[in-house]
C-alpha cells in the first residue's frame, strides 16, 4: 500500500494477522478443530460440495472493534503467504499491469490468506 506521495507504507506478508470467521461448505462440523485460536478445517471432507442442499457452514462472531488500531489481534494466527506461481497470476493483466506496485525491487508483496473467509489485520505505526 502506498501513501499519496507514492511511498510504500505496508506490504502483504506473513506479519499480517488472519483469523477465520466463516468456513463452508461442511459435510460434518465435527471435522473442525479450534485450538489456541487457530480455526482449522483442513481435515474436513470436500467431496460433493457442489450440492449445497446437504451442507452447512460454521460462523464465529466477528469482534465489534476489530478494525480499530487498539484491537488486540495477538492471539490471531499469522497470514499464510503464497507465491505468484502458486496463485497463478503471472499471466493475468490485472496483476501484471501493476507489478511495480506488487513486485518492486525494494517492495515485494506476497499473496496472503488463511482458511475460508477471514479478516486480515496489520497495524501500521
Amino acid at each position: 500500500m502506498q501513501d499519496a506521495s507514492g511511498q510504500t507504507v505496508v506490504v502483504t506478508d506473513d506479519s499480517w494477522s488472519a483469523q477465520t470467521f466463516y468456513t463452508a461448505p461442511l459435510n460434518d462440523r465435527s471435522c473442525l478443530v479450534d485450538t489456541d485460536n487457530v480455526r482449522d478445517s483442513s481435515s474436513c471432507a470436500t467431496e460433493g460440495s457442489s450440492d449445497g442442499t446437504r451442507r452447512s457452514a460454521a460462523f464465529w462472531q466477528i469482534p465489534v472493534n476489530w478494525m480499530k488500531a487498539e484491537f488486540d489481534d495477538t492471539a490471531w494466527p499469522s497470514a499464510v503467504t503464497y507465491t505468484n506461481d502458486v496463485v497463478g497470476v503471472d499471466n493475468k493483466k490485472a496483476y501484471t499491469n501493476f507489478t511495480s506496485v506488487f513486485d518492486g525491487a525494494n517492495v515485494d508483496a506476497e499473496f496472503i490468506w488463511s482458511s475460508n473467509l477471514v479478516l486480515m489485520r496489520k497495524t501500521i505505526e
